[in-house]
């Protein structure tokens, strides 16, 4: 019981650490590299998939307890949510903002590409890390 707790508190850091450190890659190539193309809200896109990437963390893993048999729809699921929260977040940041709908729609459009794979790797590892423990604690019975 409690592996799974230190699993899941490890889980939650390296969400947050990889996502911390992509947004302030991203900001300092945007802001020294390409400072035609920053805008001074770029870090609303880094917290917003930061709050999608937890969100997603601890919804699959809260399945994965209920209904593992149903885990990879949830998990497609999971990933259309995400999809359309970016599409109204895009919405309604355009509307707010139109002089920078270009620069903003492609690097959202590239941070979903570049958060997706991140999420999917972090999470076959934590699947990964679960098997193993399942199989140690089966092996000790």
């Amino acid at each position: 019981m409690i592996t799974y707790i230190k699993l899941k508190v490890k889980l939650f850091v390296l969400v947050a650490v990889v996502y911390t450190l992509v947004g302030l890659l991203g900001e300092v190539v945007l802001e020294y590299l390409l400072p035609q193309e920053y805008f001074g809200l770029f870090p609303a896109i880094s917290i917003f998939y930061l709050v999608m990437g937890l969100i997603l963390t601890f919804s699959l893993d809260h399945f994965r307890k209920t209904s593992p048999d149903k885990l990879m729809h949830i998990f497609m699921l999971m990933k259309m949510i995400k999809f359309f929260c970016t599409i109204l977040f895009l919405l309604f940041y355009v509307t707010r903002e139109p002089e920078v709908k270009m620069q903003f729609s492609i690097t959202l459009m590239c941070n979903y590409f570049i958060y997706t794979f991140l999420e999917m790797y972090i999470y076959f590892l934590y699947n990964k890390k679960i098997t193993v423990n399942k199989n140690k604690d089966a092996t000790k019975e």
